[in-house]
């Protein structure tokens, strides 16, 4: 190490020390950045083009069967019956533990022990888990909420016996504490709004607020509720923020995809990002101080994202013209494409195109290129996205799809065919539907490259697979098979199977 001359290296020389501490800040942050890309952590981070439909791990895999009986599988062994009638159950998957109902018990149940035990016995409703696992929100069969304590096991009722007990419309989780609604009135559907730290630390937010409306900020800076008067955002603590007479936030759109992904997987966190929100015909933007007006009329709302703080939409010109913007974090909208007629749009958020679909017309609008306009196809009956990919894939009149997998490939597959992407571009899953006499089939092959490997000549559904296909869960007739490799093992034998929701 350097210092300066005359100087004993024991002396106080705070300017370097607080300027080697902020490199080594800088370095860690680097570090810890590239960690968590190389192991996975990226995900619901915004890298929306990596991983496809694969998970990290496969295993442990939980579901429910049939016959209502929980189970749940650790590798190629076999799997383990939790218990019978089973209901609402989450995996916390950094914990390796299962919660879920029975006859309105909760239940813990420990993978690694192989071993449950009752929480809550009798009364529970609905549940929600703190993200810190201190603590577990749940609402009682009598339509109050409660705190179980997950250290001590202390359970406290903090509202009135409400005419709810759908938690859903009762609690938002945020990062270390939650919000809630007490003093309920199914009459006017309205009840009080507080928020309320682990600690117990509880404010009141307002009253009259209209249920189903409040939300929490991923960081709890701000809450977010309609009553009606209005849109207002407040602190956690209740200090106003902002309002906006007669607004309502704008929910994310539902857009098209081509493949569903086959695992569900959630944060704790129930948290959202507020920014637009729709006044009267206007179109509004919280920019952390106040709401200022982004468009004065619109048309439509093409696309929303509250994660991407991006929204697309139409706005009229004359006679069947439109005019499509686009703002994002900002609230500064811009003019993207001039279409004409009702178009079907489809926004790619990790190559940042839109696809405008008119008269069966196929055309894509390339943001990052200077909204360069590009005729990609005729004929075309469906475009969609790709769960985890930069890819959009549209439908023919013939129904074959064809893969836009860059600005400079597409690929055809024929009608009844589907390409399960992990990580890699060039390897995936390739199911096939054949006919053998009067029966139809789905084949299974793993496609690597310029080789291709049949996996299974009968397969059901794929349920879940890891990033390079090492391990792959799927169903083959009423069979629960693994290919672990070149190896196959059946672990069950079921007719259905509902996989359990991954919190994270």
């Amino acid at each position: 190490m350097k210092h300066k001359p005359g100087r004993k290296f024991i002396q106080n020389d705070y300017k370097s020390f607080f300027k080697i501490l902020g490199i080594l800040a800088a370095i860690i942050v680097i570090l810890v950045a590239v960690v968590m890309l190389l192991t996975g952590n990226h995900k619901n981070r915004g890298l929306v083009d990596r991983d496809g439909l694969s998970t990290s791990s496969v295993f442990p895999y939980a579901y429910i069967d049939e016959l209502q009986m929980l189970k749940v599988a650790t590798g190629e062994k076999g799997t383990d019956i939790i218990d019978n009638n089973a209901s609402s159950p989450i995996l916390d998957a950094a914990k390796d533990n299962i919660y879920y109902l029975k006859e309105n018990t909760l239940y813990l149940y420990s993978i690694k022990d192989k071993t449950r035990r009752i929480l809550v016995k009798d009364e529970v409703a609905g549940f929600k888990l703190l993200p810190n696992r201190a603590a577990i929100v749940y609402a009682s069969v009598r339509g109050d909420l409660h705190m179980y304590n997950c250290s001590t096991g202390e359970d406290e009722s903090f509202t009135e016996r409400n005419r709810l007990s759908d938690i859903e419309l009762m609690v938002k989780i945020g990062r270390t504490g939650f919000i809630y609604l007490d003093n309920i009135n199914r009459d006017k559907n309205t009840g009080t709004l507080y928020s309320r730290r682990d600690n117990g630390t509880t404010y009141k937010i307002s009253d009259n607020v209209q249920i189903g409306t409040m939300n929490v900020s991923k960081r709890e800076n701000y809450i977010s509720y309609e009553s009606k008067n209005g849109l207002f955002i407040t602190d956690f603590k209740g200090n106003p923020v902002a309002s906006a007479q007669t607004a309502r936030e704008i929910a994310d759109t539902d857009q098209s995809v081509f493949a569903d992904t086959l695992t569900k997987e959630s944060e704790f966190n129930e948290g959202i990002e507020m920014s637009y929100a729709i006044q009267q015909g206007k179109i509004l933007f919280f920019n952390g101080d106040e709401f200022v007006t982004v468009a004065e009329e619109f048309e439509e709302i093409v696309f929303y994202s509250k994660e991407y703080k991006r929204i697309i939409y139409t706005t009229t010109k004359d006679g069947a013209a439109f005019d499509v913007m686009m703002a994002a974090g900002d609230g500064k909208a811009v003019k993207i494409a001039e279409v004409l007629g009702k178009n079907t749009f489809t926004w790619s958020e990790s190559t940042e195109k839109l696809y405008c679909l008119y008269k069966k017309q196929l055309t894509e609008i390339d943001v990052r290129n200077d909204n360069a306009a590009v005729e990609i196809a005729k004929d075309v009956e469906f475009v969609g996205t790709y769960p985890g990919k930069p890819y959009v894939v549209y439908t023919d009149s013939h129904k074959a799809d064809f893969y836009i997998i860059s600005s400079t490939e597409t690929s055809k597959l024929e009608a009844g065919t589907v390409r399960l992407y992990g990580r890699s571009d060039k390897n995936y899953l390739l199911m096939s539907i054949y006919k053998a006499g009067e029966e139809e089939y789905t084949s299974l092959d793993f496609v690597k490259g310029d080789l291709i490997q049949l996996i299974s000549p009968n397969v059901v559904e794929v349920l879940a697979f890891d990033y390079e296909f090492n391990n792959i869960l799927y169903r083959e007739g009423e069979n629960l098979v693994l290919r672990k490799g070149d190896n196959v093992f059946e672990l069950d034998t079921v007719h259905q199977i509902t996989p359990v929701e991954i919190k994270r």
